[in-house]
Parts: C-alpha cells; structure tokens; sequence
C-alpha cells in the first residue's frame, strides 16, 4: 500500500488475541481512508483505529469488546433518524447509537 499525498505515516495493527496469526494489517491513518462508523454501509468490513470521546466512553467500548484493531461488520447502519447501528464484533452483535457510532473511528479491510 502506497503512502498518500499529505498522510501520516502508516500504523501496523496486529489484533490483540490473534498474535499466532502470521497476518497483519496495514492500514494508513488518512482522511481518505478512517471515517466514523455512522458512514459505513451495510455488510461493510473496517478496522477500529481509534476511540475518541472521554474515558468513560473508551471504558463503555472496551467493556463491549470494541477497541482497536478489532474487526466490525455494519449489519444495519445507522444515522439520527433510524436508530441504532448493528454491529458484528467477533462473535457477538451489538447495538450501538449514534453518538457512540460517531466516536468509533475505523479503516476499511485491506483484504
């Protein structure tokens, strides 16, 4: 992967709990590329690269295995209107509203 006109050096994300995978995940910190989790579309793939919001938020997250490097999958989006995102994260869906969608940023799969 290419490093992007006016990007910030590439992160590498090895997933907590798979160390034994061999695979890891390049994933360029760009505009173009990490976006909230509100703007995702359905049956969309992306990487959690960053928790913003205050701490209690981050520990509400984690609490719900949300943290980064993990792997989502939008089921149902979300936006003001329509209620909350489903959300895959491993083996478990979750319901997540707006305001937290929004503080979830994630890049798409490079696979």
């Amino acid at each position: 992967m290419g490093q992007a006109l006016g990007c910030p050096e590439a992160w590498i994300i090895d997933p907590p709990g798979n160390h034994s995978l061999a695979k890891v995940w390049r994933i360029e910190m760009c505009e173009s590329t990490v976006k909230p989790l509100t703007s995702m579309k359905p049956r969309q793939k992306a990487f959690i690269v960053a928790l913003n919001g205050g701490i209690e938020l981050q520990n509400r997250l984690l609490s719900m295995g949300l943290h980064i490097g993990k792997e989502v999958e939008v089921l149902l989006p979300c936006t003001r209107a329509n209620g909350p995102a489903i959300v895959v994260a491993g083996e478990t869906r979750l319901a997540i509203g707006y305001g937290m969608a929004s503080q979830i940023m994630v890049a798409a799969d490079p696979a």
